[in-house]
């Protein structure tokens, strides 16, 4: 793991293995060796190491308990396949898919600028009734009795691309050029899919560096950034909308980016409208924050 992170690697892919070695310089945090099956399927699982995390949600910032790492796939061949992993708990209802799902369906439809999945799974055996963890700790009660089932799955999502936060863009040309990406990933999701975003936000917008294309106007070699809209825990099939008794997600988006009629009309179904007004939000605060 170590001889691997210390090989430097060619052009972009280098951005990972220095991102992974950067989460193992904290001596204080252990490593771990995480194991992932394929969701409902019959495939050996997929083992990763991982170091410190990238990201790690506190109760107030995350309910779903995430975390994010780069991670290093154990590869037999000998091949060192640095990867993003993401832990975290996710809420179990009829209406809500689980994220590695979704992503299946956009990369199979060709949606462009989202992760590309590599495998997820629910870890066995590692489910939490909500309600039932009330009641040992506050006692049984008619209150809590009346309250629908909240279950949560430890959950496990590998995807290949590891991103560099928005926040950390050049320029304001560069900010525009990876936002219109994340619009065009957005529209492509709905278009082909019928999937709206509906967690739009600053941390779900990263950028990815990529090699240079030969056609393109850079010198060879070049390493450059392109958009990649990320986290579709919270997206929503709007063509399900239309089944008798559908109840959408009852959780939607960021709340500093939500728009107007989202925050003003809660129950309200999330429009396309709802979407581009966050894009704006991102665009304004990213301006405001970091450009002279």
């Amino acid at each position: 793991m170590l001889a691997a992170a210390a090989a430097q690697l060619q052009g972009a892919a280098d951005h990972a293995r220095k991102a992974f070695a950067e989460t193992l310089t904290d001596t204080t945090w252990p490593f771990w060796k995480l194991s992932i099956a394929s969701f409902n399927e019959e495939k050996p699982a997929r083992e990763f190491l991982v170091g410190k995390p990238v990201f790690s949600g506190t109760a107030l910032q995350d309910r779903r308990g995430g975390r994010g790492y780069v991670a290093l796939e154990i590869d037999e061949s000998g091949g060192a396949k640095f990867v993003f992993l993401k832990d975290s708990w996710r809420w179990l209802r009829p209406e809500m898919e689980a994220e590695g799902t979704s992503l299946e369906l956009l990369n199979a439809r060709g949606v462009r600028y989202v992760p590309t999945l590599v495998c997820h799974e629910d870890i066995p055996g590692h489910r939490v009734n909500m309600n039932e963890t009330l009641a040992n700790i506050y006692g049984p009660s008619k209150a809590l009795d009346a309250l629908p089932s909240v279950i949560f799955s430890h959950y496990r999502m590998v995807v290949r691309e590891v991103g560099v936060p928005l926040h950390k863009f050049s320029n304001g040309r560069q900010l525009i050029e990876i936002l219109t990406q994340c619009v065009e990933a957005h529209r492509d999701a709905y278009k082909l899919t019928n999937i709206l975003h509906r967690d739009l936000s600053e941390g779900n917008m990263l950028m990815v560096p990529v090699d240079a294309k030969k056609e393109s106007q850079v010198p060879d070699g070049t390493v450059v950034y392109q958009g990649m809209l990320m986290d579709w825990e919270l997206c929503e099939r709007v063509d399900l909308r239309d089944i008798k008794g559908y109840d959408q997600p009852s959780r939607r988006g960021t709340y500093s980016y939500l728009s107007v009629r989202a925050m003003d009309y809660p129950r309200r179904f999330v429009s396309v409208a709802d979407e581009i007004e966050a894009f704006v939000h991102v665009l304004v605060q990213m301006s405001v924050d970091h450009l002279p």
